[in-house]
């Protein structure tokens, strides 16, 4: 055989193999709004498993998908500046499956702390 068509060959084993690996795997994608319905934009999304944990961000229409998951059983999470983190337990995954997953977030309850040190000089009035 010419080398040509043994390497042929190779490709089209290695594209094979690839296509029937990436059948068996799933995504998990969503829509991630404020409590107005508004899309939040720049979310960071976070999806862990067992030895799985990959992070992504929310694209300006709140849009995200995190794709090429082994099946199994995940946790995901979504934090955003100025809202509450959420998180979405068991989210389970089976072979070649697409997960919705949409979260509408809260906005975070605003804390600040002033903190005063020393002492100011003491006025007298005349």
């Amino acid at each position: 055989m010419s080398t040509r068509k043994v390497l042929s060959l190779w490709i089209l084993a290695l594209l094979l193999v690839a296509s029937a690996f990436a059948q068996n795997l799933a995504s998990i994608k969503g829509n991630v709004t404020d409590p107005a319905g508004a899309a939040v934009a720049g979310g960071k999304i976070t999806v862990k498993g067992v030895g799985i944990d990959r992070s992504t961000q929310t694209n300006g229409s709140g849009d995200y998908e995190v794709p090429a998951l082994p099946p199994g059983t995940y946790t995901v999470q979504v934090e955003a500046s100025g809202f509450q983190a959420q998180l979405a337990k068991n989210v389970v995954l089976e072979v070649s499956t697409n997960i919705v997953q949409n979260f509408s977030l809260k906005v975070a309850a605003a804390s600040e702390v002033i903190t005063v040190e020393g002492t100011a000089p003491v006025l007298h009035a005349r």
